[in-house]
């Protein structure tokens, strides 16, 4: 039997997209729980029996999915964030380290890898032409700063033993952020009454198939799409209006592990959907704000991650 605590999952970008590379360096990923797998489409013939039984089933559509769950970290992750950005790292300011992340159109595709060390036979399963799809990130008091991605590929193999001249690289060993050390700005001021904060990238890929090859060729891309919601606890109508009112504002999430590492995810222009003060019991009474991220001419993206070391 294969436990859980002798999984480990760790990926290599290819430079032809569905090859992985001859003698890869894999990135090992600082994970708590993965999904990625392979599933595949039936296909049933419709004719009609007198007798009402089936006979006949064929697999069609291979399809590699699924998503990996994360305790965000000061660069453990920071190529995930920009296969899913499409965009990449570039430095903003010098004199600081600091380096900035903006939505793109550079796709990158991966081999990614799970290792089941007590499995014995076959304890490699590889999944190639791998994209990140979905990213989301999620704020929440008095936790761990947490998020997932998800992912769509082309195809998988099992085996037995590691890549022929393969190594893995050291895994970063940053302490993970919380938020009893972050702050929350929106409109541009620190809100203490934001009790939790979700953002998803949706980039809306979609595998794509040809007639006589089960394995999906490419897959497409849609626009980036930021969308999220805050949970506000009700103490004034501030927030309330500016979805009464459809008034643009901004959201802004500052965090430091305790090496002082720095982490700022900036939505410069957000939009609320939703936002009612509903009552539920006696206790505090929140809103859930529902918001969509849009593009903002001064940063020239919808979201903007910025790192910092200490």
């Amino acid at each position: 039997m294969s436990d859980g605590s002798r999984h480990s999952l760790a990926f290599v970008a290819e430079a032809i997209p569905g090859t992985t590379p001859a003698t890869p360096t894999l990135t090992p990923v600082r994970a708590e729980s993965c999904s990625i797998g392979l599933t595949k489409d039936l296909i049933e013939p419709t004719e009609i029996r007198s007798d009402r039984h089936r006979t006949s089933v064929r697999h069609g559509a291979k399809k590699v999915g699924g998503e990996t769950a994360i305790n965000v970290s000061y660069g453990s992750h920071d190529s995930i964030f920009q296969a899913a950005f499409c965009g990449t790292w570039e430095a903003d300011e010098p004199a600081t380290g600091t380096d900035q992340l903006k939505i793109g159109v550079t796709r990158r595709t991966h081999t990614f890898e799970r290792y089941y060390e007590d499995i014995l036979d076959k304890p490699y399963h590889r999944f190639t032409r791998v994209e990140l799809d979905k990213l989301s990130l999620q704020i929440s008091s008095n936790a761990v700063v947490t998020g997932k991605f998800s992912v769509v590929g082309g195809d998988h193999i099992t085996a037995a033993t590691a890549i022929t001249s393969s190594s893995y690289s050291t895994e970063s060993t940053t302490d993970v952020f919380t938020s009893m050390s972050g702050v929350v700005k929106e409109g541009g001021n620190t809100n203490a009454y934001i009790s939790e904060l979700s953002i998803e990238l949706d980039n809306g890929m979609e595998a794509l198939y040809a007639v006589g090859n089960p394995v999906s060729f490419r897959s497409s891309i849609k626009r980036a799409k930021v969308t999220g919601s805050a949970t506000v606890y009700f103490e004034d109508n501030v927030m309330y209006e500016k979805f009464v009112n459809e008034t643009e504002s901004s959201l802004e999430v500052n965090l430091a592990d305790a090496a002082g590492n720095a982490l700022k995810i900036l939505l410069p222009r957000v939009k609320y959907s939703s936002g009612s003060p509903d009552v539920k019991g006696e206790g505090p009474i929140s809103l859930t704000m529902k918001f969509d991220a849009l593009a903002d001419d001064t940063y020239d993206s919808e979201i903007v991650m910025e790192r910092t070391p200490t």
